[in-house]
């Protein structure tokens, strides 16, 4: 695969990585005795969760071009689905307090 596409697949990881982390830290933040603050929270992890298979497609694509190894897919596979765990009974919470 041409190193500018390397590159620029490499960054778009590293952009989803980056956004999925500014919005955890925007729901970490929620005041939760807020109701709007609260609907906002679900909606912010629906995102995430939305990233995160963002993420596993681009995973999957690298993988499919040889470019992450089997090891890693691996690794990074299972803390993918760890994260999009948590966001799912994160946002459940939410939605159960709105």
């Amino acid at each position: 695969m041409p190193r500018p596409f390397r590159n620029s697949f490499g960054e778009g990881i590293l952009d989803e990585l980056s956004a999925n982390m500014r919005l955890i830290i925007l729901v970490n933040t929620t005041d939760k005795a807020s109701l709007t603050e609260r609907t906002e929270a679900s909606r912010l992890l629906r995102e995430v969760r939305a990233r995160v298979e963002v993420l596993r497609g681009f995973l999957i694509a690298g993988w499919s071009l040889k470019t992450i190894s089997h090891k890693h897919i691996g690794a990074l596979t299972i803390q993918l689905e760890s994260i999009s765990k948590q966001a799912t009974k994160w946002q459940g919470w939410f939605e159960r307090e709105v």
